[in-house]
């Protein structure tokens, strides 16, 4: 089971994800954190000439606290990690980027759905799944 959110609530996936016993906050030989994604935002035009073109385009994560939130630990080393992959520029560590994936589902999460689908990108930019179960492999 991963963390419990500090502050706020999730999104019924992400509380699923949360409460998941196979998937180890910390273990022995495996760690993993979840934090949602508040938004991207992609400028996908620009003006040349009057006129719109996709030749140049910007992409940005904006992560949002309110209240006067903090980025606690684990969360701010993630950020940064998605940071410097993102960035292209070598701080000294080994990070594989998976790229980004799509999760399909009949219901708001696995646990209320018989058919979950999990979506990759070709090299093309489409889109295909392949059928998937909640069952997983332990991580101990």
């Amino acid at each position: 089971m991963t963390r419990q959110r500090i502050f706020g609530s999730d999104v019924p996936f992400l509380d699923w994800f949360r409460r998941c016993k196979e998937l180890p906050s910390y273990s022995s030989d495996c760690g993993i954190v979840a934090t949602d994604v508040d938004f991207f935002v992609h400028r996908y035009l620009s003006s040349c000439q009057s006129k719109g073109t996709r030749e140049a385009q910007a992409m940005m994560m904006v992560e949002v606290k309110t209240r006067e939130g903090d980025v606690e630990f684990s969360q701010r080393d993630t950020l940064w990690k998605i940071h410097v992959l993102s960035k292209g520029f070598n701080a000294d560590m080994c990070v594989r980027h998976f790229g980004v994936s799509v999760l399909r589902m009949v219901g708001v999460d696995p646990s209320e759905t018989e058919m979950l689908a999990w979506g990759r990108f070709d090299k093309k930019g489409e889109l295909h799944f392949r059928p998937i179960t909640t069952v997983t492999t332990s991580f101990a």
